[in-house]
C-alpha cells in the first residue's frame, strides 16, 4: 500500500490529471472557437494555391511550410471549417509533447522525469496562446521539427551510430522544413556544433562535417533573403547592435513592470547561473548541453527591434524547465520537486492564459462571426457591397470607433466578409464624412458591434 502512494506514483497520477483537464480545456475551446485576424487572412490567401512566389520572395517571413503548405493543404481537406483546424493545433501539442518525452528520455533515465517535462510543455503559456490561435501554428510547427531534429541526434549520438549520408541527408531535410516554419530553428546549428564539441567522434566527422555545412548553406541563404523582408516590415524590424542586444536582454530577463516581478525574474536568473556553473565545474555535459540549447533559442529575437510575446521563447522556456528537471536528477532530490515545476508553470503563466488568453481569443473569433452573419441578415437583396461606419460621426476614437476598429483587425480585414459574407464588406474610419459609391450601402455600428441602422445622409465618395 506506501509503494502504491509513494512519490514518484503521486508525481505521476497529478501529471496525467493536468495533462487531461489541459486535454479537455483544448479540446473544447477548439469546438466552440473561431477564425479571427490573421487566420482569416491566411485562410483568404492560401484557399486557392500554394502562391509560391513566396517561397522565394518571402513576403510570409520566410515560413513556406507553415503558412503556404499547411494552411492550403489544410483548405484543401477541411474546406472553411473551423473545428478540425483547431484539433489539428491540439494534435500538433500532444505529438510534441511525445517528442519531447522521448528527447528528455536521451538525458535522464528515470521515467517520471521525461514524462513531467512533456506535461510542462503541453500545460505551458506558450503552448497555450499557439493552440488558441490558429495563425500561431508555425510554432507548433517549428517546435515539431527543431524536436525531432534534437531526438534523433542526440539519440544517434548518445548510441554511437553509425551516421552514413543517407543520415545526413535526413537530418537537413527535418533542418530546412522547420528552418521554413519558423526561423528560430535556425538556433539548432549551435545547437548541433556544441553536441559535436562535446561527444565528440573522432575518425567519423566527413558525413557530420557535410551536415554542418549543408546547414551553414542553408541558413546563409535563408538569411540572405530574410534580411531583405525584414528591412522592408515594421513589425518584424531587426536591429543587430550591442544596445539592441543590452536593452532586449533586460526586457526579455528582467521585464518592464520592476517591482516583485523583476525581484523573482533577477533571482530565477542567478539560479540559473549557478546552475551553469555547477555543470561546467563538474564537466556535466548533459547539463551543459541542456544550458547550451535554452540559451540558444534565446538569442534570435534578441535582435528583433519589437518586443515579442512570450509563445517565442516556447522552446527556452521548456528547456529552462528540463534544466531544474536535471537538477533535481543530478542531486537525488525527491521526486515531488517535479510538482513545483509544473505548479509553477501553472501559477506564473497557464491560469492567467486560460483565462486571459484562450477565452479572450474565443470571444473575439465568436464576435467576428456574429458580425458577419448580422451583416449577411441586415443587407437587403440586389446589394452587392457594404461598408461599416461607426456611429461617431466626428473625428477621434469614442467607443463605438474603437470597437469597430478593433474589429476591423478580428474580421482579418475585410477577408472574414470575403470568405463567409453575401456580400464585399469594407471599412470607413471613424471622423471620414462620406458614403459607399454606386450601390453599395453603409451600415452604422454601434459600440456594442451591432448595426443600428443605414447611413442616411449621400455624400460624393472620397
Amino acid at each position: 500500500m506506501l509503494r502504491l502512494f509513494n512519490s514518484k506514483t503521486i508525481v505521476y497520477v497529478f501529471g496525467w490529471i493536468v495533462a487531461a483537464v489541459f486535454l479537455c480545456i483544448y479540446i473544447r475551446y477548439g469546438l466552440h472557437a473561431w477564425f479571427w485576424w490573421d487566420d482569416l487572412v491566411f485562410l483568404d490567401l492560401y484557399k486557392d494555391s500554394f502562391r509560391w512566389s513566396e517561397l522565394w520572395s518571402f513576403n510570409n517571413f520566410g515560413r513556406f511550410v507553415s503558412r503556404n503548405i499547411y494552411w492550403h493543404v489544410l483548405i484543401s481537406v477541411f474546406g472553411l471549417r473551423s473545428e478540425p483546424f483547431f484539433m489539428v493545433n491540439v494534435f500538433l501539442s500532444v505529438v510534441n509533447s511525445m517528442l519531447v518525452w522521448l528527447l528528455v528520455s536521451n538525458l535522464i533515465s528515470e521515467k517520471v522525469f521525461p514524462f513531467m517535462c512533456a506535461v510542462v510543455y503541453f500545460i505551458m503559456y506558450p503552448t497555450q496562446v499557439c493552440v488558441s490561435w490558429l495563425a500561431y501554428e508555425q510554432h507548433l510547427v517549428g517546435h515539431f521539427f527543431a524536436v525531432l531534429f534534437l531526438l534523433v541526434f542526440i539519440s544517434w549520438t548518445f548510441n554511437e551510430t553509425k551516421i552514413s549520408y543517407r543520415h545526413i541527408a535526413l537530418l537537413w531535410a527535418v533542418y530546412a522544413l522547420g528552418l521554413f516554419s519558423n526561423v528560430l530553428v535556425i538556433s539548432l546549428l549551435p545547437a548541433v556544433l556544441t553536441i559535436l564539441l562535446l561527444w565528440p567522434r573522432p575518425g567519423k566527422w566527413q558525413p557530420l562535417a557535410l551536415l554542418v555545412l549543408m546547414m551553414v548553406l542553408t541558413s546563409v541563404v535563408f538569411l540572405f533573403r530574410l534580411n531583405h523582408y525584414l528591412d522592408t516590415d515594421a513589425v518584424y524590424a531587426s536591429e543587430i547592435s550591442v544596445a539592441q542586444l543590452v536593452k532586449a536582454l533586460k526586457d526579455y530577463t528582467l521585464g518592464r513592470s520592476g517591482g516583485l516581478t523583476m525581484i523573482i525574474r533577477a533571482a530565477a536568473w542567478a539560479i540559473f547561473c549557478i546552475i551553469t556553473a555547477f555543470f561546467v565545474k563538474t564537466r556535466d555535459r548533459k547539463g551543459m548541453l541542456l544550458v547550451v540549447l535554452a540559451f540558444c533559442f534565446f538569442v534570435p529575437p534578441l535582435f528583433l527591434a519589437k518586443l515579442r510575446q512570450p509563445h517565442y521563447g516556447a522552446l527556452t522556456a521548456l528547456f529552462l524547465s528540463i534544466v531544474f528537471a536535471y537538477v533535481i536528477y543530478r542531486l537525488k532530490l525527491r521526486t515531488v520537486w517535479l510538482l513545483a515545476m509544473v505548479l509553477a508553470h501553472l501559477y506564473l503563466a497557464n491560469f492567467a492564459g486560460i483565462t486571459g488568453q484562450l477565452y479572450r481569443q474565443q470571444s473575439a473569433g465568436l464576435v467576428a462571426r456574429a458580425f458577419v452573419q448580422e451583416v449577411n441578415d441586415f443587407t437587403p437583396p440586389g446589394i452587392q457591397q457594404v461598408y461599416v461606419k461607426a456611429v461617431q460621426p466626428v473625428p477621434g476614437m469614442g467607443p463605438a470607433c474603437q470597437a469597430l476598429e478593433d474589429l476591423w483587425f478580428h474580421l482579418g480585414h475585410g477577408a472574414a466578409f470575403r470568405l463567409f459574407g453575401r456580400v464585399e464588406a469594407g471599412y470607413i474610419p471613424c471622423g471620414r464624412d462620406a458614403e459607399p459609391p454606386g450601390d453599395s450601402l453603409a451600415l452604422l455600428i454601434d459600440a456594442d458591434l451591432h448595426v443600428k441602422g443605414v447611413l442616411a445622409k449621400r455624400l460624393p465618395w472620397r
